[in-house]
């Protein structure tokens, strides 16, 4: 992976935290391409994915990425994250794995991947 389509990759990650907030936003991040059922309807992803990733004192998402590969066989980008903050270092700790699939017109969150993922927590 080239450094443009790390930083393209970091950018996409930031995009979901900021607009999480917003669900007309957050619905033109996810991949509609796929077997989901979904199409027009606004997606659970978000909520859950709100539910799930954890946030600090303050309510805001930390993150740092830590891995990123391809699975080619499935068309698939992991991003691998720490989340939250433990308290008493303000190291990030915890886990969290973002699964995206590349589109003409950019990444987008892959539904099914990332519900099937959320629903094993």
């Amino acid at each position: 992976m080239g450094k443009a389509e790390r930083i393209e990759i970091e950018d996409f990650v930031q995009n979901i935290v900021e607009r999480m907030e917003t669900p007309e936003a957050f619905e033109k991040m996810i991949s509609r391409e796929e077997e989901c059922g979904a199409q027009g309807q606004e997606s659970r992803l978000r909520d859950v994915l709100k539910k799930e990733w954890p946030v600090d004192e303050k309510g805001e998402r930390i993150y740092q990425i830590t891995n990123i590969y391809e699975e080619k066989a499935e068309e698939l980008l992991i991003v691998e994250l720490y989340t939250g903050i433990h308290l008493e270092n303000g190291v990030p700790c915890g886990h969290f794995t973002l699964y995206l699939c590349g589109e003409p017109d950019g990444w987008k969150l892959s539904e099914t991947r990332m519900m099937e993922y959320l629903q094993n927590l």
